[in-house]
């Protein structure tokens, strides 16, 4: 089975999950989504086991909210 490219989920798709969480969340998950954007501003977003997920040549980090915190994982 082929990988699916790195653009077939665009960031108009990430954009949907910080969108979707609360107040508190979004601000923390567009917090991160910026500092990846500034270390790798080449990185490639798309969305992953329903979360955004940054990578170059593969997966980087994956970012997630739940009812009590943000997770930031690599």
């Amino acid at each position: 089975m082929s990988r699916a490219a790195a653009d077939r989920h665009a960031p108009r798709e990430v954009d949907g999950y910080p969108a979707a969480q609360a107040p508190e969340s979004r601000a923390t998950l567009e917090q991160l989504r910026a500092i990846m954007r500034s270390a790798a501003p080449d990185c490639s977003e798309r969305v992953g086991c329903r979360i955004p997920i940054f990578g170059l040549t593969s997966d980087l980090v994956g970012i997630s909210a739940a009812k009590s915190h943000c997770v930031a994982a690599g």
